[in-house]
């Protein structure tokens, strides 16, 4: 890639962080609103309970509790957005947020479902369809031929007994299947 070509990569990678970004902000702030009314609108439930004869109580909160949580399922969706935008996804066993694309939770082990069909052939990093170069090395996805030569520098690297990954000679277990690897 030439030098024009690399800045103008960068720089459209730039504006486009930016814009997501932006976008982050004003998600964040659409939250921080809902919250604020579901906490308001708790606070009236909890009067009109109580101001209310016993046997038509929860009758006359009902509407409340409707709008609390379609509120609830509006943070749900906007924080997805958040996640998405972020390029995160948070474990469902732990709660714990990683990078879209890590095989497992390095908290409580739980497996994410695969979402890359390929990985780097020169980091190992996992690759998401459609992306055109390595997010970690910056090595480029589609080059045809072989690896490069592993400069001296770089760690040993095996395969992994049970997947056939190539990972690093010094992990006992696999960053992409999680099996132990002696």
């Amino acid at each position: 890639m030439s030098f024009i070509g690399k800045v103008s990569y960068f720089g459209q990678n730039a504006s486009n962080k930016m814009k997501d970004t932006a976008e982050i902000v004003k998600i964040s702030g659409q939250l921080t609103n809902n919250t604020k009314q579901i906490e308001e609108l708790y606070q009236e439930i909890g009067r009109q309970y109580c101001a209310a004869p016993p046997e038509t109580a929860a009758a006359q909160v009902a509407t409340l509790v409707q709008h609390v949580r379609m509120l609830q399922q509006q943070n749900e969706v906007l924080e997805q957005q958040v996640q998405d935008l972020k390029g995160v996804v948070t474990c469902p066993r732990c709660g714990n947020q990683y990078k879209n694309g890590t095989p497992f939770c390095s908290s409580c082990g739980y497996q994410f479902p695969c979402t890359t069909t390929e990985i780097c052939r020169k980091c190992g990093s996992p690759l998401e369809q459609g992306q055109g170069f390595c997010t970690i090395c910056g090595t480029p996805v589609s080059a045809p031929g072989p690896a490069p030569a592993v400069q001296s520098a770089a760690p040993a690297m095996k395969r992994c007994i049970h997947c056939g990954k190539e990972i690093r000679a010094d992990l006992k277990f696999c960053k992409y299947c999680g099996k132990n690897t002696l």
